[in-house]
């Protein structure tokens, strides 16, 4: 009975292991490569659950998950497997061999294994061989399963969004500011999205998502928005505003991307203006001067206006 009872909830399960997941960076997480089903000799299964990256990069490691399960209902002992990579994979180190140990009635073990994928790999899907040995030396095997990990040349995209001009700003002040994204990775992108967020220390003027859409490799493109500092965000000291944006894109391989960048935009104090001559002392006297002119013009054409009425 209690055999039945796991048998069918591994099945209900199976749909979850199969199941093809996205990380929160964008990185894509393979989904295991056969179904699972009870096991036509002895207790044990093997069967590859998934790989990371999804999908390989040449000239980097990837990550191997194959997963041991004991259908019985007695503990099996002494539980060895070996990887057997081939071209474009290897072994950094060791022979691939590992003790699993013990894997308890209706129980499971998770082994992993890195492996090097050859930086002169060519794009495609690749295959080779899970073993279950017999002992440490693995000097007979007992059942194999063969696993799949794909190989995409180019790797992921890699886009930096920084800060190309910006006016002068200060507390309660409007201007422009230009992003710059760039694409520094070796995959063309498209649906290129730019979206600069809320904060409470400015009000965006203009448009916050703007449409770029295709970017090549090693290219870049400027996006301009117009905001409003708010009064007081520089106090006696200049600080850095923080400027958030969202990058949504699309690489060569259809992978769908979602990332946020941080952009510093310096807002200055009264002092440090003065300080480096981006408002001097004559300049702020002459504008009070002439704030003085017109008020003083505005109480003598009322005086004049005043007698001609009386």
């Amino acid at each position: 009975m209690k055999s039945i009872l796991f048998l069918i909830g591994l099945l209900m399960l199976a749909p979850l292991a199969l199941a093809e997941t996205q990380g929160i960076t964008g990185t894509l997480v393979s989904s295991t490569t056969e179904s699972v089903s009870a096991p036509e000799d002895g207790n044990l299964r093997i069967l590859q659950t998934k790989y990371d990256p999804y999908p390989a990069e040449p000239g980097q490691i990837v990550t191997l998950w194959v997963a041991v399960q004991n259908w019985g209902e007695e503990s099996v002992e002494d539980v060895y497997l070996r990887v057997v990579p081939k071209y474009p994979f290897q072994i950094p180190y060791g022979s691939g061999i590992t003790d699993v140990g013990d894997v308890a009635a209706f129980g499971e073990r998770l082994i992993e294994w890195e492996l090097i994928v050859d930086e002169n790999a060519i794009e495609g899907m690749y295959s080779f061989d899970v073993e279950q040995c017999s002992d440490a030396e693995c000097t007979e095997v007992l059942r194999d399963l063969s696993v799949s990990i794909s190989v995409k040349t180019g790797g992921s995209p890699r886009i930096r969004v920084g800060l190309e001009d910006a006016a002068t700003f200060q507390s309660a002040m409007t201007g422009d500011v230009t992003l710059n994204v760039v694409n520094r990775g070796k995959l063309d992108i498209k649906f290129l999205t730019l979206t600069l967020l809320p904060s409470d220390q400015y009000e965006i003027l203009s448009p916050t998502e703007v449409y770029i859409g295709e970017l090549e490799s090693d290219d870049f493109d400027t996006v301009d928005y117009s905001i409003y500092v708010y009064e007081n965000v520089a106090g006696e000291d200049t600080v850095y505003v923080d400027l958030p944006v969202k990058i949504e894109y699309t690489d060569s391989n259809n992978r769908d991307y979602t990332a946020q960048s941080q952009v510093k935009l310096k807002v200055y104090s009264q002092n440090d203006l003065k300080r480096f001559g981006l408002m001097t002392e004559t300049s702020g006297s002459n504008t009070y001067i002439i704030i003085g002119l017109v008020v003083l013009g505005g109480i003598v054409w009322y005086r004049r206006k005043k007698n001609k009425h009386k």
